[in-house]
């Protein structure tokens, strides 16, 4: 496709009149809108317009325009993209196929604002305009957008009916990108109802198709899918490399919409990881993305979000601020989500800020859970439900409170038994689940008391009514008090002490804040009147103690204070919030044993959790009445700080984006074991090949690919990693020659801050990014004789010194090295070490030159004319046998890769379906039976430099001394060549004569 763009792009170039170079150029559009390269194609459909003036038929004009309003909508321009869908439907009168592509558009210009309705107006009249044209293709975007419209109103079943419908479409009609499409908002549905193997399954099949057919628009979108996927599970490092590496793509793309999404889902990811300043940030940012691109719902979404980590820093303020702009951009979306979410969020408000109003809070709940009777996703209903539970214990009606922490509970765990295995542990782990676990566990603990006769009844009733006393004082002094003596008289105990652990930095230091008796007298001299052993003990392993007879029990008979103070009964019980104890109520009675018996325990354990968590919130509500000023004056310079950090943050993530060549690619890539199906062919010598590399894929030694240019050293590689057991790691590919000598250290093995000049944050090495992997080192004939020592240190011992770093950092990479040069010829003439030459072709592997499989040239021809077919170069399908005898009969000095060039060629000029010999007019060497092939006679004498510096030679000569061209057509990288043109002394002048100094 590349080819062809660059064909056009000199027809436009070279065209006589403003007809045909509109024509050209509107082509080039729309090969790169099919390549998801919008913000390109966007500049030359602008131009094919201004270009062809009054010259383009309204028709053709109109063909534009709708081509124009697709990219529009893709990279944010929507004002424009409905402006183009308008003026291009008042021209396409009769055209169904036109028509049905700008109602598509339009259509989807009111769905990212929001108008539901219009939208789905629009994509009803595109889809009935064509199925009039028969465009199958047209089709399946047109049931596509009608299947967004019911996903956003959450109509998940008509959603996954409509994609299955596009899905079975783009089959049809033999186009990828809509089959692309189809799977990507499957994946979408799948995640959003909880289906999390089939949302897993579906995206990574889509992000295979995306990759080959190198759409980086859809990479962006599906780095967002994939990102929030990673997040989902808990695995927060993998979903903020994928999505930062998302953002660049979408910024670079112009794609203001899916900066936004991966905005929103990025400060997601800080806030489970508590980097709150960071989160604002990007939700801020986000907020400054939707309201530019007009991106109604995300905005919303953004806003809402922001009102939550306000509400979870306990800034009721700025959270209500945020909540109110929110709510007014939701309000028109009609989207019951949001709406719950923002209930949910008022209701939190009213109930945590000072001077709140729990009746307010209630309405507010209320609403929330009638519209969550509409919303499926279950990572969306238990943080409600949360809320919800909060209120009731605020309310007092600890019933309620325990039915809504079971249904939490029983959703994390519902989602949890879906989780895959290996990520289980990271799935609970998340901030926010792992403190719901822990915060649920004190009411589902409630059960415990339900039933079992009058005892436990009236032990409900009286912590009923101890609750709503708990939820509603805010004083922790005049709230310690009120713990004490209820514990009291709950048990009916002689005296109660309450100890609060003030964390001393030689262990456990106890005050004890509270002494109480039974008449609610404070006691003298409390610190002396219990057994501090049995307390710290308690507060230690945060379990509740009982004595039937504290002198005569064996856990505590030895202790002096026990016998001094002549303790007998004993309830010591720990105040548990979030995982940590603040805490314990130590209840005695010194007269009488078996004055506490297990029955008390459910009671006073869920009692003495209910006051910790009473305990924890007063303290935070009279810790912000009593320093407002200084939280203020706090905030302003963390703030201050933190953008600071944040720039540092970016320009490194920006550095790191730059330098690193890091490819990562999914399973789907080589899906089935020893199924090499990037590496074409069935001859003896290629067959010797996969046999190597089947007995390559359970170990870990170092592998030597050698072989010509272009015949195809990368596919074996990257068939070794992705068939082998480090299949789902990195796989890092460097080309060594293509990067310069003084960089080559740094690339590989990385640096840290001031290492040398502009060196201003640290780097990974390529060694580091390919921990676990594999990495690829290709051209490695062409390594400094430096660096190969550095490179053999590294081969044996397993570690890495970063540039200017004082240790070394240990690495797990398995190395695969590839050469075009006789590495056994540079090592007898002293250019290649040795010892690393042994190191490194533990396993050699010879890729044979295409010459020397000839018989695999018919596969090949065949494959490349499937690959341009699906690509739309031509309408080639076939060759005849009189041009297939040609291209067996040469010898092809570049191998696979020239083979596939001269194809692509031929294809895009052929005027029929069957290749025939004039088709190949452009390549005279093939056509006149390989005159230029070098024979026996003509090599004999000559050694592999001077072979190699003729055939450089020769190909600059061919290109008028075009280095690019050249480069392409010796199947090296450019600045490969550029090294070999110094060491040979060839000089390319102005003239563009090839010369030898």
């Amino acid at each position: 496709m590349d080819d062809a763009l660059a064909l056009y792009e000199q027809s436009a170039a070279r065209a006589t009149s403003d007809a045909e170079a509109a024509r050209a150029l509107a082509a080039v559009g729309r090969l790169q809108a099919r390549q998801s390269r919008h913000k390109l194609a966007l500049t030359a459909l602008r131009g094919a317009l201004e270009r062809g003036g009054a010259a383009l038929s309204g028709r053709d004009r109109a063909e534009v325009l709708a081509t124009l309003a697709r990219c529009g909508v893709m990279t944010g321009a929507l004002d424009e993209a409905a402006a183009w869908s308008d003026e291009g439907l008042a021209l396409a009168e009769g055209a169904p196929a036109t028509v049905g592509q700008l109602r598509y558009s339009r259509g989807l210009v009111a769905w990212y604002r929001g108008d539901f309705e219009r939208a789905k107006d629009d994509f009803e009249a595109a889809l009935a305009a064509t199925r009039e044209s028969g465009d199958l293709v047209e089709q399946a975007a047109a049931v596509t957008g009608l299947g967004l419209v019911a996903h956003r109103r959450e109509d998940y079943g008509a959603a996954l009916a409509a994609y299955r419908e596009a899905l079975q479409l783009g089959e049809q009609a033999g186009d990828d990108a809509r089959v692309l499409s189809a799977l990507q908002n499957l994946g979408v549905v799948f995640h959003e109802r909880g289906e999390w193997i089939a949302a897993l399954d579906a995206y990574k099949e889509a992000l295979g198709l995306a990759e080959a057919l190198d759409q980086p628009g859809r990479v962006v979108q599906l780095a967002g899918n994939l990102g929030n996927l990673w997040r989902y599970l808990g695995e927060l490092d993998a979903a903020r490399d994928v999505l930062q590496r998302g953002l660049e793509r979408a910024r670079a793309d112009g794609n203001r919409y899916m900066e936004a999404v991966i905005l929103n889902l990025l400060a997601d990811v800080a806030s489970d990881g508590e980097s709150w300043a960071t989160a604002e940030r990007l939700w801020l940012d986000a907020i400054a993305v939707t309201v530019e691109a007009s991106c109604a719902t995300e905005e919303g979404e953004a806003r809402l979000n922001l009102a939550r980590l306000h509400l979870e820093r306990r800034s009721h303020d700025e959270a209500r601020r945020a909540l109110v702009e929110g709510r007014r951009v939701c309000e028109r979306l009609e989207t019951k989500k949001l709406a719950c979410l923002g209930s949910a969020l008022a209701a939190g408000i009213e109930r945590q800020a000072v001077g709140g109003d729990l009746k307010r809070a209630r309405v507010e709940l209320d609403l929330a859970l009638a519209a969550l009777t509409e919303v499926t996703n279950p990572d969306f209903r238990w943080p409600v439900l949360l809320e919800a539970m909060w209120l009731a214990r605020d309310e007092g009606d600890l019933q309620q409170a325990m039915e809504r922490a079971l249904e939490v509970r029983g959703i994390l765990q519902k989602q949890l038994d879906t989780v895959p295995a290996r990520h289980r542990q990271a799935f609970r782990a998340r901030r926010d689940r792992r403190d719901a676990w822990r915060e649920t566990l004190v009411f589902a603990d409630l059960q415990k008391l339900r039933g079992g006769g009058s005892e436990r009844d009236t032990a409900w009733i009286r912590l009923l009514e101890v609750n709503k006393r708990l939820a509603t004082e805010h004083s922790v002094t005049q709230l310690l008090e009120y713990i004490m003596d209820s514990a009291i008289v709950l048990t009916g105990a002689e005296r109660g002490f309450l100890l609060l652990d003030d964390e001393a930095d030689d262990g456990i230091a106890l005050d004890v804040r509270v002494a109480r008796n039974l008449d609610q007298e404070n006691i003298k001299k409390k610190q002396l009147k219990i057994s501090h052993g049995i307390a710290r003990r308690v507060i230690e392993e945060g379990a509740a103690v009982i004595t039937v007879d504290a002198m005569e029990d064996e856990r505590y008979k030895d202790q002096l204070s026990v016998h001094d103070l002549r303790l007998r009964s004993i309830l010591c019980l720990p105040m548990r919030f979030r995982g940590s104890v603040l805490g314990a109520i130590y209840l005695d009675n010194r007269f009488r044993a078996s004055a506490f018996s297990d029955s008390d325990l459910p009671v006073m354990e869920a009692f003495s959790d209910l006051a910790a968590i009473a305990l924890d919130n007063a303290r935070l509500l009279e810790a912000r009445e009593k320093s407002q000023a200084a939280l203020e004056k706090a905030r302003s310079e963390v703030e201050s700080l933190n953008k600071r950090l944040a720039g540092e943050l970016e320009a490194r993530t920006q550095e790191l984006e730059d330098t690193h060549r890091v490819v990562i690619r999914q399973r789907r890539e080589l899906v089935a074991k020893h199924n090499y199906e990037n590496i074409i062919g069935e001859s003896a010598p290629i067959r010797r090949v996969y046999a190597m590399m089947d007995r390559l894929l359970e170990n870990d030694v170092p592998v030597l690919i050698e072989g010509e240019s272009g015949t195809g050293k990368e596919l074996v590689a990257r068939a070794i990693h992705f068939n082998g057991a480090r299949q789902d790691r990195p796989f890092v590919a460097v080309n060594c020659g293509a990067i310069p000598q003084t960089l080559l250290e740094s690339e590989l093995f990385g640096h840290v801050r001031g290492a040398f000049t502009n060196a201003t944050t640290d780097k990974k090495g390529l060694f580091e990014a390919a921990h676990t992997g594999t990495l690829l080192l290709d051209e490695i004939g062409e390594l400094p004789l430096d660096m190969q020592v550095k490179l053999l240190r590294v081969l044996q011992n397993g570690e890495v010194k970063k540039v200017g770093a004082n240790r070394e950092l240990k690495v797990d990479v398995r190395i695969i090295a590839a050469t075009n040069r006789k590495l056994e010829q540079e090592v007898r003439q002293g250019r290649f070490r040795e010892d690393l030459y042994y190191r490194l072709s533990v396993v050699p592997i010879h890729v044979p030159a295409l010459r020397e499989r000839k018989e695999d040239i018919p596969l090949l021809v065949s494959h490349f004319i499937e690959v341009n077919r699906k690509n739309r170069l031509g309408p080639v399908t076939g060759i005849a046998k009189e041009a297939m005898a040609l291209l067996q009969r040469y010898n092809w000095p570049g191998n696979v890769r020239q083979l596939e060039m001269v194809l692509k060629n031929a294809s895009v000029f052929a005027e029929g379906a069957t290749l025939q010999p004039h088709d190949f007019e452009s390549f005279p060497d093939i056509l006149g039976g390989d005159a230029r092939t070098p024979t026996t006679s003509s090599l004999r004498g000559k050694s592999l430099a001077d072979i190699e510096r003729e055939a450089i030679i020769v190909a600059l000569r061919e290109t008028s001394g075009n280095k690019k061209r050249a480069a392409e057509q010796l199947g090296i990288d450019r600045r490969t060549l550029y090294n070999k043109l110094s060491a040979y002394g060839i000089v390319v002048e102005k003239e563009l004569k090839v010369t030898s100094a």
